[in-house]
């Protein structure tokens, strides 16, 4: 009896406080819509960047696809925004470093009512990603010889040996942007799991802890908090293991006792309009301290129009 009064108490206090709420999508396929992607990195000792940030901009059109919707999602201009008297300092042959995934167009299915994204042109965007890279080496501030750059390359190869593994690497922003989409989350409810990241190497993948809830809502935008924790201890001995192996092909092989621990833990902040139903911005900052140093990596995703 004791026992049922509880749990009809908690019953009675979710229906009383609790709202819930479905992140839901309303894409619509005749627009185009346009966004801007924010990349900047941190580091504790280097102030001066603190401000300089990478800013491209993005066009993605919907078409009907069944039930599902096709998006292609294209990579435009890239540019350094930050103090003038730092920008003023870099030259043509950076932009063109910043501007190798101009052009490009991601093709990839949305699911609007289960959440999800599936990759469409897997192999051109493998090609594309090549290019790239051939790109860095030619260009003349990157200084890279043939024989480095082969084993590079040979390194780089599990990056993209999977469409997964293709987007959580090399195009976070996209899967950052759709992943909430279809979630069902009520007010005053944490949401806590435990899932795996793929390992843009190839080895055993990353152990995460996570937490989403709805951090609070002013008026019809609902601000919403998903915080991640790697299983520290998991990670770590995957990493030293992954450093060590691939330090082996190179002349300075690294034992693992040799590689200190760190930490890494994120949150993401996503800006959904209630009314409107869609997301306007995400934000995610992870931090990875080694050493008493602190690198902090800003990834953002604004929807413009």
């Amino acid at each position: 009896m004791k026992r049922t009064l509880i749990y009809f108490l908690i019953l009675i206090s979710f229906t009383t406080y609790g709202q819930n709420f479905k992140i839901e999508s309303n894409f619509k396929t005749e627009k185009t819509y346009k966004f801007t992607v924010k990349r900047a990195k941190i580091d504790s000792k280097k102030a001066i960047i603190k401000d300089l940030a990478q800013l491209t901009q993005i066009e993605a059109v919907f078409t009907q696809s069944g039930t599902l919707l096709k998006c292609v999602w294209k990579y435009g201009d890239t540019k350094v925004v930050g103090p003038k008297d730092i920008i003023s300092q870099i030259g043509p042959e950076y932009n063109e470093l910043f501007n190798i995934y101009k052009g490009i167009e991601i093709e990839v299915l949305f699911d609007p009512n289960n959440g999800g994204i599936e990759l469409l042109n897997y192999n051109k965007m493998k090609e594309n990603i090549k290019n790239g890279l051939l790109k860095i080496y030619k260009n003349q501030m990157t200084k890279i010889d043939s024989a480095t750059m082969a084993i590079i390359n040979q390194q780089l190869e599990p990056t993209y040996s999977s469409p997964e593994i293709l987007i959580s690497t090399y195009f976070p922003e996209i899967a950052l942007y759709f992943n909430l989409y279809s979630q069902n989350l009520i007010t005053g409810i944490s949401i806590e799991s435990e899932y795996f990241y793929p390992n843009p190497f190839g080895g055993e993948a990353f152990p995460i802890i996570g937490e989403i809830k709805i951090d609070s809502q002013i008026k019809k935008l609902l601000i919403i908090k998903n915080r991640e924790q790697a299983k520290q201890e998991e990670v770590n001995r995957i990493i030293k293991d992954m450093i060590e192996e691939m330090s082996k092909q190179g002349d300075s092989p690294i034992k693992k006792e040799e590689i200190p621990n760190f930490t890494v833990n994120s949150e993401s902040y996503y800006y959904y309009d209630i009314k409107k139903k869609i997301i306007n911005k995400v934000k995610l900052e992870k931090k990875i301290e080694i050493s008493g140093i602190t690198q902090t990596e800003i990834l953002e995703v604004n929807l413009i129009k």
